[in-house]
């Protein structure tokens, strides 16, 4: 995916996937959470980079179970095993997925770090309406997720960690709420992997007789130095991020 989605478009994919998951309900009585792609399809939330070999998730509607026995053959569905918490929430009353926290969580078996990196800034927009969760939730359920794995081995119960935890609890510490593409967030991580501070993102700055910020995708301010990226879904934008050039 190279540009990041805007509201319309995602909208457009959530109503399309509705159709999908409406048909299969119409087939079967079984009623597993949505989960992975599916759900992130249901909540309207960008989909990251799906490496090549994990490019099943994109071709089925996927679901959540607790344990193997608990999966059904479906046509057009694949079930993944969750062991721990399954957190949901409920698209338009009648689709439940997993929550957007336990959604991030589950990916961490698919994606590389930057791209885990990625999908929770996407979930942590600036925009409210494309808003899915706080960096708070993603704690609080990893934090749930430990919980359950002790209290397993207390009960003597051999129980270990999804594979992906440690990348989950790295992420965290360079995700950032209040973003506005995946692009802007890909361009973010750069400087880093040089071994540059992390920039600032949405910076707000005021021009002369205006009390309407504009915000800069990423700043060090210190050193006044903006960084914008400009892709084809800014089209709109475009003059907005002119007169940010010539500030």
């Amino acid at each position: 995916m190279g540009d990041s989605f805007t509201l319309t478009d995602l909208t457009t994919v959530k109503y399309q996937r509705m159709d999908i998951c409406a048909a299969i309900q119409k087939r079967t009585a079984w009623r597993a959470p949505y989960a992975l792609t599916t759900a992130l399809e249901l909540l309207s939330i960008e989909m990251p980079r799906i490496p090549s070999k994990h490019q099943r998730i994109m071709q089925s509607t996927m679901m959540a179970v607790p344990h193997p026995n608990a999966k059904r053959h479906v046509q057009g569905t694949t079930a993944v095993v969750w062991p721990f918490s399954i957190d949901t929430v409920t698209v338009d009353g009648q689709f439940t997925c997993t929550s957007p926290a336990c959604t991030w969580t589950m990916f961490s078996a698919y994606l590389d770090l930057e791209e885990l990196i990625v999908l929770a800034d996407s979930m942590m927009r600036r925009d409210r309406r494309l808003r899915r969760a706080t960096r708070d939730d993603f704690i609080m359920y990893l934090d749930s997720v430990y919980q359950q794995v002790q209290e397993a081995k207390n009960e003597g119960t051999s129980t270990r960690l999804f594979r992906g935890y440690n990348n989950c609890r790295r992420a965290l510490l360079v995700a950032r709420s209040g973003t506005d593409s995946s692009m802007e967030t890909r361009t973010r991580l750069v400087p880093v992997r040089y071994g540059l501070d992390m920039p600032q993102v949405n910076y707000p700055i005021f021009l002369s007789g205006s009390s309407k910020p504009f915000y800069l995708d990423l700043a060090y301010p210190e050193y006044r130095i903006c960084i914008e990226y400009e892709g084809s879904h800014h089209a709109r934008q475009w003059l907005g991020d002119t007169k940010r050039r010539q500030i």
